[in-house]
């Protein structure tokens, strides 16, 4: 039955990717993928069903009996049936064994080797595990004796192996040039880990061997002192690696078995756990030492150091659904269930703890005797002596039916949802009530339900398995695709998605016409939405597939229901979050987004949720615009940059932005617009401003009966929704000002002028009084100072200037009648932004110090009434800082350097100014400073007298404190941006550096090094931060090549 139970997952699971597989064979992601999630069963299927597949390539069928040998060693070692292990372990033997005859000059055949003395040892483990269930020490010692056998064969391979890996690593040349001998470098990286490991494996072979022996052997003691030595030999050798922890772990443990029990504790405290919780390799070296520690705390009657050490680790530990299952999970927390219970057992009944050890130990007994190991038997005995025997009794029924076990698993889902109701009505209490002790008493019952809904979900899950073991033939397959759906259910709850979306996308698409298929489609597609948002950003294709073909699935089954279009809606709004991502390249933006189109263009005509989404993508579609106008710009400086748009797609996106957004605006016949409305008119505004006819967006604005000012004002329901307001009104201060160029009229611009203050002024009135709320004021504004930014970045260059002047010309006025320090602030940044677009564009000739200038004085007028105390320190900070960036801006580097420090000094762990202050250093160089000022923003400035450290750090102390953030796995962090910006400048100081010298020499030496800045980024970061930050990097690149060699080849990129 259960071999059945998983062909049918593995089919599902086929079926489910038959679209992948079909159109293009990404055979090594899928098999890794099974591997990776534990999906062993099904990938020996998919081999199987992959060997006679024509589109696979030759030298992939070549490596099937591998991969298949492979799966099926994991899966024996996951199985908790020992005849379906044994059987198991012989075809993954026969397999490798089949591979090695046909593959004899296969790169994998070292590879293959090993996993011959994995398949040994692993069959000595499974004669061991037959003879624990032997209880006389006679009938044991036959299986012992073939484990014995079987681990002395395992360490002749793994010896042999280990041979040919030093003979091979012999061969290679002792020095190897990392320009041309990359691929003899990783294969000598991949030698060297492989002997390590082979080592390491034959040493544990010799101690598992000594194992099996009777306590009185001759050889016994022997063996282990032999395996001691050779663990610790390795250990001394590789004590920084991973192998290395090992070694030290399987020396304890020799210790162990030998009774130096002082020696293995000593190993197990002051070596092993000590280690982190972080990595998970780390973890579980950690997990076997506690297993170690504790069983010999437990033998010397110390079960108080058990629960002192290893019980609150315990207790702090995250486990998967997968890890719940573990053996050594498993172990751990029945060895710490023993030693509650046994402390509890010698306790006085009036003792408090004694109640509480119990509990601790009834907890972990009812974990443990959840899942099928060598330790249920035992967690069971101990949860019937603290729970009750009646009650395990009436627990651990069987069900005598189907319909029976179906029914008592209802019965316990809805006792759990009804439990659950009760928890969330606690809660909700919890958070209310000010009193302590009721808080406390909340807090407790809240977590004792808990427990007691977990519980009853966990039971329910086994009654459900109970029913499929109990169908038959004649059960109705509608009855049986119900339970799957419960199981499903259940597994998505404990977050086994993946378990879960092959079991429902099974009973969608093998019975789509079952009662169970459209909630088994949609839990199929609520788990591959969760596994898409888990996945790491830049690599989610695989898990957006998931979604994509559960959406096609449905739409194409049940094309008119509910399930479909709320499917639809889920896969669009994935499309635009990717289409979004800065992490993809623009083309692969422009991709996504079409998709997303094309998936649009399903849903029902006439509907609110087709015009939404229409909507959201012409946003998006906007968005992609205003990127690739940036790389545009970017790109004017790197004729060889890479993934730029062209004029011709930049003009076709901005047409079909403003086609889909028209559509949906001009379409609307009501009078009480609804949001659909609102959200495109609104983007249809900034649109219509952004490329030169903001009279069109003004007539959005003052329309009759639709126009949206009319609408904040008259106290529309959506137009006044928070956020959305604030929208209106900065898309019409916009508006209103870009207008001012296109009319001579003095009454049209006076007209123009008032709505924009008043637009402004009611911007303001959005705001309160508060701090926070002044606080947020101020981010209104910046971010409104940024659009105009934009919006001038973007502007044909024959309007840039005229539009600047309308905008000067407002901010003027605004300046001259406000002593407001928010409004002030928002003219500073915006005649500072002003400058900045005038800085940035190329084909601009005229004098940007004006807008500078002036952005200067009204920051002035800040800091002239900060004396007085009465205004915000951080906007203060924060306009002092603006100040010396346009110091800067205007060639007064010795200023703004001073005004950098004097703010540094006062709290220099602020990561933005000290940026600004090292690029300020590089630019003085760039603009007439001496060689020094490269030194300076590479190395810092500006000594403080205290402390003799540099206030402004400098590229390089900059780049190694944010490191950590752009590591592999990292959380996602702004300062990983950050980072790869340190590292850019690093280089271009030392390129700026090189250049000045006079000499030949030392000017190769510092080229060199800005070479070696940028290769050893790379090293770190292939990708060097994102498509962007790559081009920068790669035109950096080239001139350093042109400079020191001549030859220019630029960066390798990397591949997808």
């Amino acid at each position: 039955m259960r071999i059945t139970k998983l062909i049918l997952l593995a089919t599902g699971l086929i079926m489910a990717f038959s679209s992948v597989t079909n159109a293009k064979e990404p055979f090594d992601e899928f098999f890794n993928g099974l591997l990776q999630r534990g999906y062993h069963e099904q990938a020996i299927w998919y081999i199987d069903s992959m060997a006679n597949n024509a589109g696979l390539p030759e030298e992939v069928k070549k490596t099937l009996d591998y991969r298949k040998a492979i799966a099926q060693i994991e899966a024996a070692r996951r199985s908790p049936n020992l005849d379906s292990r044994e059987e198991l372990l012989v075809a993954a033997g026969n397999n490798l064994g089949k591979f090695l005859k046909a593959n004899p000059q296969s790169d994998r055949v070292i590879d293959a080797s090993i996993q011959r003395g994995n398949v040994l040892s692993d069959q000595a483990r499974l004669a061991e595990a037959r003879a624990r269930r032997e209880e006389k020490p006679a009938d044991k010692r036959p299986f012992l004796d073939t484990a014995h056998k079987r681990y002395e064969e395992a360490r002749k391979v793994f010896e042999d192996a280990n041979k040919q890996i030093r003979e091979a690593l012999t061969a290679l040349p002792k020095v190897l040039d990392p320009s041309k001998d990359s691929a003899k470098i990783a294969f000598r990286d991949e030698m060297r880990a492989s002997y390590i490991q082979t080592q390491l494996l034959a040493s544990n072979c010799l101690f598992e061997m000594a194992k099996t022996l009777p306590e009185d052997h001759k050889d016994r003691k022997k063996q282990l002192e032999q395996a001691a030595k050779e663990f610790g030999e390795t250990y001394s050798k590789y004590k920084s690696r991973l192998a290395g922890l090992y070694a030290r772990l399987y020396e304890a443990q020799a210790q162990q078995a030998l009774d130096k029990t002082k020696e293995a504790i000593a190993i197990y405290v002051d070596d092993l756990m000590l280690l982190g919780d972080q990595p998970e390799q780390f973890r579980q070296v950690k997990l076997k030492a506690a297993i170690g520690l504790s069983t010999i705390w437990m033998q010397k009657d110390e079960q108080a150091k058990v629960l002192s050490e290893i019980a609150p680790w315990l207790d702090e530990q995250q486990l998967r659904a997968n890890q719940e299952r573990d053996e050594d999970w498993l172990n751990i927390k029945m060895i710490v269930a023993k030693a509650y219970k046994k402390d509890a057992d010698g306790r006085d009944n009036k003792d408090k703890q004694r109640g509480n050890n119990r509990r601790e130990a009834l907890k972990l007994a009812v974990d443990v005797a959840k899942y099928p190991s060598e330790f249920q038997k035992e967690a069971l005995a101990i949860r019937a002596e603290l729970q009750g025997e009646d009650a395990v009794a009436q627990d651990d029924s069987d069900a005598k039916t189907f319909q029976e076990a179906v029914t008592a698993g209802r019965d316990l889902i809805n006792e759990a949802n009804t439990q659950s109701f009760a928890v969330r009505k606690m809660q909700a209490d919890l958070k209310a009530t000010k009193d302590k002790a009721a808080k406390e008493q909340l807090a407790s019952q809240i977590e004792t339900d808990e427990k007691v809904v977990q519980d009853a979900f966990s039971k329910a899950e086994s009654k459900f398995q109970q029913a499929l073991q109990l169908a038959d033939r004649d059960t109705p397959s509608d009855e049986v695709n119900g339970v799957q759906y419960f199981l499903s259910f259940l597994g998505f709850q404990d977050g086994d998605y993946w378990q879960t979306y092959a079991r429902a996308s099974f009973v969608a698409q093998r019975y789509p016409n079952s009662p169970s298929a459209k909630p088994c489609a949609k839990m199929a597609l609520a788990c591959a939405l969760r596994l898409f948002e888990a996945a790491p950003a830049d690599n989610r294709s695989f898990e957006l597939s998931l979604v994509q073909d559960t959406t096609d699935f449905m739409v194409k089954t049940w094309p008119d229901s509910e399930e479909a279009g709320q499917a639809l809606l889920a896969l669009i709004g994935f499309q635009l979050q990717q289409a979004s991502s800065k992490e993809l390249s623009w083309d692969q933006q422009k991709a996504m987004l079409e998709a997303a189109e094309k998936s649009v263009a399903k849903i029902g005509d006439g509907t609110a949720a087709k015009a939404d989404a229409q909507l959201k993508v012409g946003q998006t579609y906007w968005n992609l615009f205003l990127r690739g106008n940036s790389l545009r710009r970017e790109a004017k400086d790197n004729p060889d940059a890479m993934g730029v748009p062209t004029d011709e797609q930049l003009a076709a996106i901005k047409e079909k932005t403003q086609s889909i957004l028209s559509a949906g605006v001009d379409s609307y016949q009501g009078e009480d617009p609804d949001y659909s409305y609102v959200l495109g008119a609104l983007s249809l505004i900034q649109v219509y401003t952004d490329t030169g006819e903001p009279n069109k967006a003004v007539e959005l604005l003052e329309k009759k009966k639709t126009g949206l000012m009319g609408l904040v004002e008259s106290k529309n329901a959506v137009a006044t929704r928070p956020g959305i307001d604030q929208l209106i009104y900065k898309a019409a201060v916009r508006a209103y000002i870009s207008a001012l160029p296109t009319t001579t009229d003095a009454s049209k611009t006076e007209s123009l002028m008032a709505n924009a203050e008043k637009a402004m002024a009611q911007l303001k009135s959005l705001a309160g009084n508060d701090a926070n709320s002044q606080k947020q004021l101020v981010a209104i504004y910046i971010s409104l100072a940024n659009d105009l930014k934009t919006q001038l970045d973007n502007a044909n260059p024959a309007s840039k200037v005229a539009l600047a002047g309308a905008f000067e010309k407002f901010l003027n006025r605004v300046a001259e009648s406000s002593k407001e320090p928010n409004v002030l602030n928002w003219v500073g940044e915006t005649f500072y932004n002003l400058g900045q677009s005038f800085s940035e564009d190329p084909s601009f000739n005229g004098d940007t110090k004006s807008f500078y200038n002036k952005a200067i004085a009204a920051y002035q007028q800040i800091i002239d009434q900060a004396g007085s105390g009465s205004l915000n320190p951080a906007l203060v900070q924060q306009v002092r800082v603006r100040i010396a960036m346009a110091q800067r801006e205007i060639g007064e580097y010795e200023q703004a350097v001073a005004t950098f420090a004097d703010v540094l000094k006062e709290k220099n762990m602020m990561v933005n100014v000290q940026v600004e202050a090292a690029k300020t250093f590089y630019m003085w160089g760039l603009n007439g400073g001496d060689s020094k000022t490269f030194y300076q923003s590479l190395m810092g400035a500006k000594p403080n007298p205290e402390t003799k450290q540099n206030v402004i750090w400098g590229w390089g102390r900059l780049q190694s404190i944010l490191a950590r953030y752009a590591q592999a796995g990292a959380d996602p962090s702004p300062f990983k941006e950050t980072f790869f910006e340190c590292r850019y400048y690093l280089a271009a100081c030392r390129y700026q550096f090189a250049l000045s010298q006079s000499s030949k020499d030392k000017k190769d030496q510092y080229l060199a090094a800005a070479a070696k800045d940028i290769s050893s980024t790379q090293s770190f970061d292939p990708s060097l931060g994102g498509d962007e930050w790559f081009q920068k990097f790669d035109t950096l690149m080239r001139r350093i090549q042109k400079d020191l060699t001549g030859d220019v080849k630029g960066l390798d990129k990397p591949q997808p």
